[in-house]
C-alpha cells in the first residue's frame, strides 16, 4: 500500500482536473485497488479516503493557525467574508512566504475542502470556507475590482457541479446530509 501522501496527491490531481464536470464517486471493495479513475468515474477505498481526509484536515487546520497569526487584532466587518488564503491588500501585513502561499493557495484549499466533504458530509468548516470564498468573490465582483468580475460566475458553476457530484454519488449519508443540501440551496 502506498503512503498517505500518494493517495492524497493523486486524489487532489483528479479533483483539480474536474472543472465543471460531474463525477460519480464510489467506494471500492477490497481487491480492486485503492484509487481508480476511468472517465468520470472515481473509485476509492474507505481506507485510502480516510488517509486523504487526515492529510486534508492537517492542511486546513495548519492554515487556520497561520491565518490567526496574520490577522490584525482589530478586524472590520468588511473582513467577515474574506476568503482564507486569499491575498489581502493590507500594507501593514508582514511579507508573505511564497512557499506558504503556494502550499495554501485558494485552489489548494478548495481541493482540501472537497476531500473533507467526500468523507464527512457534515464538515461545517469545509462548507463555511467554501461559502466565505464565494462571498468574497461576490463582494469583489460587486465592488468592480479589476480582474475579479470574471471569477465569480465560473466559480459558482463549479460549486454547483461539485455539490451535484457529491449529492448524486453513492457515498455514505451524503444524499441525506442537511449540511450539503443547505450549502447547495445557499449556492443556488
Amino acid at each position: 500500500m502506498s503512503a498517505p501522501e500518494d493517495y492524497h496527491a493523486t486524489l487532489t490531481k483528479i479533483l483539480s482536473s474536474r472543472g465543471n464536470q460531474i463525477f460519480d464517486i464510489h467506494f471500492l471493495p477490497e481487491g480492486f485497488g485503492d484509487l481508480l479513475q476511468e472517465g468520470h468515474e472515481i473509485g476509492i477505498t474507505k481506507k485510502a479516503l480516510v488517509q486523504c481526509f487526515i492529510k486534508a484536515r492537517q492542511i486546513l487546520s495548519s492554515l487556520s493557525s497561520l491565518e490567526q497569526l496574520r490577522r490584525k487584532p482589530e478586524t472590520g466587518s468588511n473582513e467577515e467574508h474574506v476568503s482564507l488564503g486569499a491575498p489581502r491588500e493590507d500594507a501593514s501585513q508582514p511579507p508573505r512566504n511564497s512557499n506558504i502561499d503556494q502550499k495554501y493557495s485558494p485552489q489548494t484549499l478548495l481541493l482540501q475542502t472537497e476531500i473533507l466533504l467526500l468523507l464527512d458530509s457534515e464538515h461545517l468548516t469545509a462548507c463555511n470556507w467554501r461559502k466565505r470564498r464565494l462571498c468574497a468573490l461576490k463582494e469583489q465582483k460587486q465592488s468592480q475590482c479589476p480582474g475579479s468580475a470574471n471569477h465569480y460566475p465560473p466559480t459558482l458553476h463549479t460549486e454547483i457541479s461539485f455539490t451535484t457530484t457529491i449529492l448524486r454519488s453513492p457515498l455514505h449519508r451524503h444524499t441525506k446530509s442537511p449540511v450539503l443540501w443547505y450549502h447547495r440551496k445557499w449556492t443556488m
